[in-house]
């Protein structure tokens, strides 16, 4: 147990790095002519580097969450694994969005992610003036919803002119994009961190497959049939994936920083 403790012990400095560039006034911006600030120039109206770096920040904020827990001596047996997987995929993203050297595949990427941001929000808005009467919705914000509508659908059709065609999100091809990125010719961790998207879903959408490879079981009793699975205090399970969330996010600022990099002179 002390073992596994070390991963999650070795992690603060790092995450505490990151929290204070999180807190920046005003917050960091990529430098003039870097790759990124190149990026954003194309749809300044939402910066690409914004997006990435509430990834960064987001995937950072999951792993204190964890950290604050067992440092109080709360070790979760499912939203421990839930929450790595929250940084998990919020540090893949950001990898996603930087990865490639081709400026035009990396911006069509990053505005990938910023149209499915807007198309998450739009369904959201149609919920709400769907059920607007159940809400008891006055005329006045009826009238504010469908505004917001309406500029959401305005910045569709902006990112649809520079970028047509643009396919909704797939986490799992993320994942299968990144994994050579993160572990370059190691095709064992690139399974495994595939593997970890997959199994730490099931704690995601609470489903007990995942919560019973990590238990222990006893005999079935002779009349049902049925066992007894219980999960112990062992962080070691979580500790895995923690340290795998913890490369992905180094990796993920690593990536940004130097696309927030201006080139000097050659």
């Amino acid at each position: 147990m002390n073992d596994a403790m070390v991963v999650f012990r070795n992690a603060g400095a790092e995450l505490e790095q990151w929290r204070l560039r999180q807190v920046r006034t005003p917050p960091e911006q990529p430098e003039p002519s870097s790759e990124l600030a190149e990026d954003d120039a194309v749809f300044p109206g939402h910066p690409i580097s914004d997006t990435v770096r509430f990834n960064l920040v987001s995937a950072g904020e999951h792993l204190r969450l964890v950290l604050d827990g067992l440092e109080r001596g709360n070790l979760y047996s499912v939203a421990g694994h839930s929450t790595v997987r929250g940084a998990l995929v919020a540090a893949v993203q950001a990898i996603w969005m930087t990865a490639l050297d081709e400026p035009a595949a990396r911006r069509r990427r990053g505005h990938l992610m910023i149209a499915e941001t807007y198309r998450q929000l739009r369904n959201y808005h149609q919920n709400t003036r769907t059920w607007a009467s159940d809400l008891d919705l006055n005329t006045e914000e009826r009238h504010a919803l469908q505004e917001h509508l309406a500029w959401i659908d305005s910045r569709l059709a902006a990112l649809n002119a520079l970028q047509p065609g643009l396919p909704k999100v797939s986490t799992t091809v993320m994942f299968a994009d990144v994994a050579p990125v993160a572990f370059p010719a190691r095709p064992e961790l690139q399974a495994n961190m595939r593997l970890a998207w997959n199994r730490l879903s099931s704690d995601a959408h609470v489903l007990t497959w995942g919560a019973a490879t990590r238990a222990k079981f006893s005999e079935p009793a002779l009349d049902t049939g049925l066992s007894v699975g219980v999960i112990g205090t062992d962080p070691a399970p979580l500790a895995n994936w923690y340290a795998l969330a913890m490369h992905l996010l180094r990796t993920g600022w690593s990536l940004y920083d130097r696309r927030s990099t201006a080139s000097g002179p050659a």
